[in-house]
């Protein structure tokens, strides 16, 4: 974070501001997506609490007018709910929120990143409830949605979530002592990370020759 003497800058400041300003504005869609910003920041403060008070308030925005534009960022709204609920230990109330989201998300094109998302959390959630069968399970749902999205948008991203995905794979493996798929999964991991390095390397050299 940038720093003014010797405070660090709290950026929920700016982000109550730029609410304030979207609120001055009266565009629900403005209101809407700067309250996602702030639902994205209590997240990585892990105030699972206050994201699902933030985000029941955005749902209400979006509820209280017909064809509102807000609609846009229902699905999202309604994706993170899931999110926090998750990490609440609220599994069933997770699942429900996910659920919703893929119902309501409209782009065909992020519709399997989004259903990669949900299968990718819920492994990460069963990983630390030692639950690895499901986790594994999820896995295979994750890496699924994971090739049809990279298929169909042909983005290098997607190489670099697959290679989290084998991780995690590997991780499961490990702890229940199935050796072999474990190595199989660690090998993996390097080669797709080898891919990544010269995914990153082509598109920097792009960078340097489009100058």
């Amino acid at each position: 974070l940038h720093q003014s003497g010797t405070k660090a800058i709290n950026p929920i400041n700016y982000y109550n501001h730029a609410l304030y300003l979207a609120r001055k504005s009266g565009h629900d869609d403005f209101i809407v997506q700067v309250m996602g910003y702030i639902a994205d920041h209590l997240l990585d403060k892990k105030d699972y609490n206050a994201v699902i008070s933030n985000q029941l308030k955005a749902q209400r925005i979006i509820n209280s007018k017909k064809n509102s534009p807000a609609f846009k960022h229902y699905w999202s709204v309604i994706f993170t709910l899931g999110t926090a609920y998750l990490h609440l230990r609220q599994e069933e109330k997770a699942r429900f929120y996910f659920e919703r989201a893929l119902q309501l998300i409209r782009s065909p094109g992020k519709k399997p990143y989004l259903e990669y998302s949900i299968y990718h959390h819920l492994a990460r959630y069963y990983y630390k409830e030692g639950r690895y069968d499901k986790m594994i399970k999820q896995l295979n749902h994750a890496e699924y949605f994971l090739k049809i999205w990279k298929g169909k948008e042909k983005l290098s991203d997607g190489d670099k979530y697959l290679a989290d995905v084998y991780e995690m794979y590997y991780n499961a493996y490990k702890a229940i002592n199935n050796l072999p798929k474990a190595i199989y999964y660690l090998e993996e991991t390097q080669k797709q990370r080898a891919i990544n390095i010269k995914n990153e390397m082509s598109l920097q050299y792009n960078e340097l020759y489009a100058k």
